[in-house]
């Protein structure tokens, strides 16, 4: 077995029961499925570096991973702690988190944008032909990203539909799981984020 992809995928349990942990969520977590979203994730990751010899967007990095956690389900039986600490063994299947693992993409694929954020890889060109960019500020594009993933609601997103079923988040749940959903969709969703974050940035000066 690959000592670096098994490795990347210690990494994403990490990443996976934080999110767990923050949505008070229970689940179990397949390993040998992470190893497969890792090695899938670095096939295409290998991929988009033979095609676009400058490098690519941290955000088609971001989408990759974010696509293979969805598609490959690593994460099964989960429930929100509340749930199981009330009803126990007795707990009804119908309370099981069945789309946990679109949501727990979703999370992570935002936890990466904006860490990349706080280390400058997101700059946009001045247009004024000197050549010079501005770094989005990653405070304003995690407030960003929050008001248009619960847009129009005001609430924060969660398991078990605590948004608006009308929000970008609940829509983006719903599309990653029920329709025809690549890493494409997702860069576009993502990049119109930070555009909208830079230019909120802008007008703040």
């Amino acid at each position: 077995m690959d000592a670096r992809r098994w490795m990347r995928a210690i990494d994403l349990n990490k990443a996976i029961h934080a999110g767990l942990d923050a949505l008070q969520v229970h689940a179990s977590v397949s390993m040998m499925r992470l190893f497969d979203v890792a090695q899938r994730w670095e096939h295409d990751a290998k991929r988009l570096g033979e095609k676009h010899k400058n490098g690519f967007s941290p955000i088609k990095y971001i989408s990759y991973q974010a696509f293979w956690i969805r598609k490959l389900k690593p994460i099964s039986n989960a429930y929100l702690i509340k749930h199981l600490e009330a009803e126990g063994d007795s707990i009804s299947p119908e309370m099981e988190i069945h789309d946990i693992n679109e949501r727990i993409a979703i999370r992570i694929a935002g936890r990466n944008l904006l860490e990349f954020a706080e280390r400058g890889f997101y700059p946009t060109e001045h247009g004024d032909g000197t050549g010079h960019t501005t770094a989005v500020d990653a405070k304003i594009l995690r407030e960003y990203l929050r008001a248009y993933m619960n847009f129009p609601s005001q609430r924060d997103a969660g398991p078990q539909h605590e948004a608006d079923k009308g929000s970008t988040y609940e829509n983006l749940i719903y599309n990653q799981r029920y329709r025809t959903f690549g890493p494409h969709h997702l860069v576009h969703i993502l990049d119109q984020a930070v555009f909208g974050a830079l230019r909120l940035q802008a007008c703040k000066k």
